[in-house]
């Protein structure tokens, strides 16, 4: 059994479909790909609006008290990792001394704290080589990773538990056969926008403190969360989570917790000359 503070909230636990109208404007000529020194690639994603956000009730009209509020929200452009940071990727930075070869360095790096997911972006921006291509590492703001999630179209996000349709979750979760277990990161189709496993393998970390009421006041343009709070968000879904549990909802917990099921991806920032 898994163990998350505050033991999850209900939005955790209950399924709910998501419904995204968004607006976007992509740059014709703008980069689709940036690559930096330890070979993490990252998408651009295009800016636009979006309604963020659950409707009020969730399956067997449970509500959802936090998410009741679908609100629309505005995202300036970003790169964001085309996939969840892996076990060779963290251990390069945070110098661990872990040897991962083969298969199980391209593992989502799981059981990190939010405290070390940010102590692992600014080590990152440390790197000389990425000071000189003048690259700044980030989480994802809340906003942003839904809004990269929905792969910024208008269509509605809902799921099935057909085996074939449950692979454009990124994710093995969904089948929920004896032996399920996590995946090497991009083992399953990206979205539209080049990124993978967005709904699925391991949750992932974001930027922002979590409180109840602040989609009901939360900025149109760029939200970034509330100054301050005792739980950090974690978004999206893991390989254990089954048909319409592979969704986007948003969890809290404290920063300082470790889960098998949480890992993180993260924004590149580029300093225009």
């Amino acid at each position: 059994m898994r163990s998350i503070a505050c033991q999850r909230t209900t939005s955790s636990i209950l399924i709910a479909s998501l419904i995204a109208h968004a607006s976007v404007a992509v740059s014709e000529d703008a980069p689709r790909l940036i690559k930096n020194t330890i070979g993490m690639s990252f998408c651009p994603i295009p800016d636009g609006s979006f309604k963020m956000g659950q409707p009020d009730v969730g399956v067997g009209g449970f509500e959802i008290p936090d998410e009741v509020r679908p609100h629309q929200v505005s995202v300036n452009s970003f790169y964001l990792g085309t996939t969840e940071v892996t076990e060779s990727q963290f251990a390069a930075v945070l110098k661990t001394g872990d040897k991962h070869e083969g298969i199980s360095g391209q593992m989502p790096r799981v059981n990190v704290s939010w405290f070390e997911a940010e102590k692992y972006c600014k080590l990152l921006t440390e790197v000389p080589a990425e000071k000189r291509a003048n690259r700044r590492y980030r989480l994802p703001t809340e906003a942003e990773w839904e809004y990269a999630c929905r792969s910024a179209t208008s269509k509605p996000y809902k799921f099935t538990n057909d085996a074939e349709k449950i692979k454009q979750t990124g994710a093995s979760g969904g089948r929920m056969l004896v032996g399920l277990k996590l995946k090497p990161v991009a083992s399953f189709p990206p979205n539209s926008l080049g990124l993978y496993d967005m709904r699925g393998n391991v949750f992932e970390w974001c930027a922002d403190w979590y409180s109840r009421d602040y989609y009901s006041k939360s900025p149109k343009a760029d939200p970034k969360g509330p100054s301050d709070g005792e739980f950090k968000i974690f978004r999206g879904s893991d390989w254990v989570f089954s048909g319409d549990g592979c969704h986007l909802s948003r969890h809290p917990t404290e920063p300082w917790r470790k889960n098998p099921y949480i890992g993180f991806r993260i924004v590149c920032e580029v300093d225009k000359k």
